[in-house]
């Protein structure tokens, strides 16, 4: 089976377990990347307004895949805004997709991301895993807003969220 992974990443998170995924995958690798740098302001004003961002060009045809693995984090309850566009690109020429990510999670709040996905893509994704960092913080620490947005996976954290993705979009016939 050929796979492509595409990944967005703000803080990293999200681009080493998409790095991750990839390396244990053999997957071919896609990053977005955006021509202006983003802070936290274009997040809520791009969440906020639905605005889609400019994007580089992917150096990739997902039609040539069998299945696309999308990687991104989720802002405010919606997949990343730089994604629109790319989705709008994939939308007809992909025949299974998966999306894993990992954000914040702030107050245990789980996002209906699968509903934006079908609203986006047209279809359901073959599987949807959403890792939150609220998750990996002790009790004390998971709703407190700063040290969600300013954690950073470590390399060890990342390969185990990567191996745990892998078990939801694979085909056991496949690995």
């Amino acid at each position: 089976m050929k796979r492509l992974i595409i990944s967005y990443s703000y803080s990293g998170n999200n681009a080493l377990l998409a790095k991750g995924l990839a390396d244990i995958t053999s997957a071919d690798y896609s990053e977005i990347r955006e021509y202006r740098k983003r802070n936290m302001l274009t997040i809520v004003l791009d969440t906020l307004f639905s605005r889609t961002p400019k994007i580089q060009p992917l150096q990739t045809a997902p039609g040539d895949y069998d299945h696309i693995i999308f990687v991104a984090p989720i802002w405010f309850g919606k997949i990343a805004s730089p994604f629109r566009q790319v989705f709008r690109q994939c939308r007809n020429q992909m025949t299974r997709y998966s999306f894993v990510s990992i954000s914040g999670g702030a107050n245990g709040t789980r996002p209906h991301v699968e509903k934006e996905l079908i609203h986006l893509l047209g279809k359901a994704p073959y599987s949807l895993f959403h890792f939150l960092i609220s998750d990996l913080l002790p009790e004390p620490q998971r709703a407190n807003q700063k040290i969600l947005n300013n954690y950073r996976l470590t390399k060890v954290e990342a390969s185990h969220l990567s191996e745990l993705a892998l078990q939801r979009v694979s085909d056991t016939a496949n690995h």
